[in-house]
C-alpha cells in the first residue's frame, strides 16, 4: 500500500472569518487529494484554524463521498487515544502547546501556516528541522 501524504495546517486559536474560511478550503482540498490532514484540533469549533480545516475536510466528504482522513494532536487534557470515528485519530497528549507543536511541526510532509488575524502572525520556532516544505499564508486583502 502506498503511503499517503500528510498535510499539516497550523494557525491560531482565535482566527477571523476569512482565515477560518481559507482553512475550510484547505481542508476540503486535502480531502480531494486523499491526503491525511494533521492539525492540533478535534473538529469541534469552526472559529479556530485547526478545527475549521477539519470541518472543511468533513464537509467535502459529505459533499463528494471522498474520505476525510483526519489526525489531531491535542495538547491539553488527560492522555487519550480516540479512534472512534472512521479514518480519524485524535491523540490528547497532556503536553504543553510548545511540546505538541514540535510533533505537529515535524510530522507532516507539507506544513501550511495561516495567519490568525490582521496584525498578528503565527510564529514558528522549533528546535527540529523540517524535511518538507512550509507555506505561509494570510487573509486575502479586500
Amino acid at each position: 500500500m502506498e503511503r499517503r501524504t500528510i498535510i499539516g495546517v497550523m494557525g491560531g486559536d482565535h482566527s477571523v472569518g476569512a482565515t477560518a474560511s481559507d482553512a475550510k478550503r484547505v481542508g476540503a482540498l486535502v480531502t480531494r487529494t486523499q491526503s491525511i490532514l494533521l492539525t492540533g484540533g478535534r473538529c469541534n469549533d469552526n472559529t479556530k484554524v485547526k478545527d475549521a480545516a477539519m470541518k472543511g475536510a468533513k464537509d467535502e466528504q459529505s459533499r463528494t463521498g471522498d474520505i476525510a482522513r483526519l489526525m489531531g494532536i491535542v495538547p491539553d487534557g488527560p492522555r487519550d487515544w480516540d479512534e472512534s470515528q472512521d479514518y480519524c485519530l485524535f491523540v490528547t497528549t497532556n503536553l504543553s502547546h510548545k511540546e505538541r507543536d514540535a510533533i505537529n511541526g515535524v510530522t507532516p510532509d507539507v506544513l501550511i501556516f495561516l495567519r490568525v488575524a490582521p496584525g498578528r502572525s503565527v510564529s514558528w520556532r522549533s528546535p527540529y528541522r523540517r524535511r518538507g516544505p512550509s507555506c505561509f499564508g494570510g487573509p486575502r486583502k479586500s
